[in-house]
């Protein structure tokens, strides 16, 4: 459990391309919306706009949660899942945090 409450602020390979902004070739509108919402959320989470964070987050979610049929969004669902894990952390809800990071890893394992 510790483990994965660390783990926020690691980044994974999808991770940095959003911290870049970078847009992948062969990337669909969805997916490349899905990046910005994940780097707008955790660039207000460090700024301290939680709101506007949880906001990002959640818009991010329901995108690939409407769209789980397509199996390459299963990355970007692991990247938001931790994202969300990172949010719950810093606001101190814990056991949110622990099955948002425990919902990344499964969907990267």
């Amino acid at each position: 459990r510790d483990a994965l409450l660390r783990a926020c602020g690691k980044h994974t390979e999808p991770q940095r391309a959003m911290a870049s902004g970078g847009v992948r070739p062969g990337q669909s509108d969805m997916q490349a919306l899905v990046i910005a919402c994940n780097k707008d959320g955790m660039d207000s989470m460090r700024k301290g706009s939680l709101k506007a964070a949880f906001e990002q987050l959640k818009y991010a979610e329901s995108i690939l949660i409407a769209n789980t049929k397509e199996p390459e969004n299963d990355s970007l669902l692991a990247v938001t899942c931790n994202n969300l894990g990172c949010y719950y952390k810093r606001i101190g809800k814990l056991h949110a945090a622990l099955s948002y990071l425990r919902r990344a890893l499964q969907l990267e394992v």
